[in-house]
């Protein structure tokens, strides 16, 4: 590192990301909790299919943004108006003291990994979620509705909870070798284990007001 200041800011960078994929990590584990087995969706259909069906889209889309985040640049504007952004290139600029662009070498193949895997993501938030393009509007249409692809629109990349479920743990996997580039710590990517007690909760108290119901 260049100096103490670069350093601590890395550090403090590489927290918050950690937090973040840890964050996802849970939500995409809620998310097979509730909606990855055949009798757990039984379950939320016979509560109110409608209802969780909303409760799915939002949390994969909250995930979906979160992701596509990650991989966004190292600064918004320029000169004086430039904003850092809490991302993976900025991480590896502290980390590195290198080009803003050219993350450290033994970096640089997965992170370029990570922004390929994340561009049909990168596409579903700027066209679908962040904007509202006219155009873009009257072309996009769910154009099937399975789980193997659970985002489908015309004229968008099909994007699965598998695919975001690979892009997380390649984020965690890439902030391990950033924290063994920085200081030699391993860092805990994890999921926290209140999402799955909170999935699994959940159903329990669904299935207890189905049986009373019948």
């Amino acid at each position: 590192m260049g100096n103490d200041t670069s350093s601590t800011e890395a550090e403090r960078l590489l927290n918050l990301l950690v937090a973040d994929v840890r964050e996802m990590a849970g939500k995409l584990e809620l998310h097979d909790v509730l909606f990855g087995d055949a009798r757990a969706r039984a379950a939320l259909d016979e509560a109110g299919h409608g209802i969780f069906r909303i409760f799915q889209d939002v949390l994969v889309d909250d995930v979906l943004l979160a992701v596509a985040r990650l991989t966004d640049p190292a600064e918004t504007g320029r000169g004086e108006n430039a904003k850092s952004n809490a991302t993976l290139r900025r991480l590896v600029f502290l980390v590195g003291g290198v080009s803003i662009n050219e993350p450290p070498d033994g970096l640089e193949s997965l992170l370029k990994e990570l922004h390929a895997r994340c561009q049909g993501l990168g596409a579903h938030r700027n066209k679908r979620l962040a904007h509202s393009d006219l155009r873009e509007r009257e072309r996009m249409g769910r154009a099937c509705d399975s789980p193997a692809a659970l985002f489908c629109h015309q004229g968008l990349p099909g994007v699965s909870v598998r695919d975001l479920e690979e892009v997380v743990s390649m984020a965690a996997r890439f902030l391990s070798e950033v924290a063994a580039h920085l200081n030699g710590k391993a860092v805990d990517c994890s999921p926290p284990s209140d999402m799955r007690a909170a999935g699994i909760a959940l159903l329990k108290a669904l299935r207890s007001s189905n049986e009373a119901e019948t």
